[in-house]
């Protein structure tokens, strides 16, 4: 029975622990022998597994696991954005999303809110009326792109803030806006 209880967990690089592989990162070495980002765990080779946090990155570059600390920063934190750029617009697609200020305040009035995102750009006043609802209702706003990034992932212009409707969209995006979080 032990050996099923460890089967999945991998060890991070930067600090040894074992964890399950869905809370690591995991990076592969290209033919070029470059470092690639593989948040799928999809690509070929034997991969190396990172904590998502700034002092695991620290530690793998201290013990010369991986090249540049900064560098591989901003090339897992891109990766993150574009899968929850990709998320955003599915579920756009899907009608799981809702968006426009009339629109989404009525959602969330009616409890059908799973994850408010709001721009970074947002005004102050609709900020405070959306955190308010928000706050009603307890849900957690995350701040990710500006409102021109959000309107262009929806098909639409400028948006200031996105709900999402359905819970498994809201929880993956959430957990990835997490570990962005992380390492910023």
């Amino acid at each position: 029975m032990v050996l099923e209880k460890n089967r999945f967990q991998r060890t991070c690089i930067g600090c040894y622990n074992k964890k399950s592989k869905d809370e690591l990162i995991r990076m592969v070495l290209s033919p070029q022998k470059d470092i690639v980002i593989d948040l799928d765990s999809k690509l070929p080779g034997r991969g190396i597994y990172l904590c998502p946090s700034q002092d695991c990155l620290t530690e793998a570059v201290k013990r010369k696991k991986v090249i540049s600390k900064e560098a591989l920063r901003v090339e897992i934190i891109k990766k993150l954005e574009a899968k929850i750029a990709a998320l955003i617009g599915l579920s756009h697609k899907a009608g799981k999303a809702v968006s426009g200020q009339t629109n989404l305040i009525k959602a969330l009035e009616t409890k059908k809110i799973k994850l408010l995102l709001l721009a970074n750009d947002i005004g102050k006043n609709l900020q405070r009326r959306y955190l308010f609802l928000a706050s009603k209702e307890g849900i957690r706003p995350y701040y990710i792109f500006d409102t021109f990034r959000l309107g262009e992932l929806l098909c639409k212009s400028p948006r200031t803030a996105v709900g999402i409707k359905e819970e498994k969209f809201a929880l993956k995006i959430g957990r990835y806006i997490k570990q962005i979080e992380k390492f910023i």
